[in-house]
């Protein structure tokens, strides 16, 4: 099972579990052989464990985006999508491959009342 971590920030992709990769070496493209969006040059980090995976997430989301608000003190300012791919081969040889994005989406917190 690997684990990785994109932040969508100003409409520039990072690499949370790899902030040293440039943004222009991450690169969204269609994988027309299977029907999925892959990013080219993302970092991958393969887990064995429920511990192992949260401490991987723990720290991707340690260097995201956020700003205090006047609303909410951890304020996310970017999007985040984290990516759970699992490959299997069963005893038959048949290749099995999911990927489970999970996404935070930017809050906007212009809030409007009306009297």
């Amino acid at each position: 099972m690997t684990i990785s971590i994109i932040e969508i920030y100003k409409e520039k992709l990072k690499d949370l579990l790899n902030p040293k990769t440039s943004n222009d070496d991450l690169k969204i493209q269609d994988d027309h052989s299977n029907g999925s969006t892959i990013i080219t040059n993302l970092h991958r980090e393969c887990v064995d464990s429920k511990e192992a995976t949260l401490k991987i997430i723990e720290t991707g989301l340690k260097i995201r985006n956020i700003h205090e608000s006047f609303y909410n003190k951890f304020s996310s300012r970017s999007h985040v999508i984290v990516m759970v791919e699992i490959n299997q081969k069963s005893l038959d040889g048949i290749k099995r491959r999911s990927v489970i994005n999970l996404v935070d989406l930017a809050c906007g917190e212009k809030v409007r009342i009306n009297f």
